[in-house]
């Protein structure tokens, strides 16, 4: 579907649209932190990525992040000793109720998932090429997926103005909201599911952790499915938590260690509301770190980013005036 004939079927039917954001904004703390978030990279960063599982990430960007993991020194809380597997359960566990009661504007039919985030990606220049990819994306992705992106690379002085709507079908890799909507609710539902699905990494554990992790960073998830997924990682092996503060925000971290691999995932989610603040994945060859800044519901797109969007060609690298870049 051509650029423009996308961008005319977003625009209401009203000839008058109001170009301010809505005040739904759920959360947003500003400042570059840890580097860690839930955004994926782009195909262009996956190109530069040497791992085998992060190879295999799906080729649309993933939905960021929810909440920022502000700059702050990580505290180690003292907790009391209890055997690893029962500890990682009872944190999971407050994580989920969390989740459940947490009072959050909810996505809908007609609304727009709006988020910014900050990304770094650092390859080994040993085992791999070097490169450090840093990644500004602002995003509007609607209740059936279509994704507005404006992606800019600071380092480089580009922007580009990409409309994702390759008619892909939802899955767990790659939820839209209208697809969260259909997922089990419970956790022996949600690993049943998943269980048959997943594919693509160094065991099948890592595979569940990662499918898991994934919806829990979309911010497309109901609140009981949100909380199912952080039951259903309690039972997955490799698994485990420690207390950690972001910011000041008492937070658990949540990390999968592949030892064949020698790789790692976490997601770091606030206890208060079982929300992402972080996420990260290391491997020998790369770190790939991510900053969400901003995530809010809107019921429109602006439309002065529709005008942008008009005005520009996609796949095309603009300056910082907005002239085109010589490829």
């Amino acid at each position: 579907m051509k650029h423009s004939t996308v961008l005319a079927q977003l625009r209401p039917p009203t000839p008058d649209l109001d170009p301010q954001w809505s005040a739904q904004t759920l959360i947003a703390i500003t400042e570059r932190g840890t580097g860690r978030s839930t955004a994926r990279p782009t195909q262009i960063e996956l190109d530069h990525m040497q791992s085998p599982a992060s190879a295999r990430r799906p080729r649309r960007v993933r939905r960021a992040a929810l909440l920022l993991a502000a700059a702050a020194s990580v505290a180690v809380v003292a907790i009391p000793v209890l055997d690893s597997g029962d500890a990682v359960a009872a944190d999971l566990r407050e994580l989920s109720q969390a989740a459940l009661t947490y009072d959050s504007p909810a996505l809908g039919r007609g609304t727009w998932l709006h988020e910014r985030s900050e990304s770094l990606q650092r390859n080994d220049a040993n085992l791999s090429d070097g490169a450090i990819l840093d990644t500004e994306r602002e995003t509007w992705t609607s209740w059936d997926g279509q994704i507005l992106l404006i992606e800019r690379r600071p380092s480089q002085g580009w922007t580009t103005y990409n409309v994702l709507d390759d008619q892909t079908p939802a899955s767990y890799q790659d939820p839209t909201p209208a697809f969260a909507q259909t997922l089990p609710t419970d956790a022996e539902g949600l690993r049943a599911y998943l269980d048959p699905k997943v594919f693509g990494s160094s065991s099948h554990s890592e595979a569940l952790f990662e499918a898991l992790s994934g919806l829990a960073t979309s911010h497309t998830l109901p609140p009981a499915t949100l909380a199912a997924a952080y039951e259903a990682i309690a039972d997955i092996d490799n698994v485990n938590t420690s207390d950690v503060q972001i910011d000041g925000r008492p937070a658990i971290e949540i990390t999968y260690e592949e030892e064949l691999t020698s790789s790692s995932d976490s997601i770091t989610v606030d206890r208060a509301t079982g929300q992402v603040l972080s996420a990260t994945q290391q491997s020998l060859q790369s770190t790939y770190t991510s900053t969400t800044t901003l995530s809010e519901v809107l019921d429109t797109v602006p439309e002065a980013v529709l005008n942008a969007f008009e005005e520009h060609e996609e796949d095309v690298r603009y300056d910082t005036t907005g002239q085109p870049l010589a490829d």
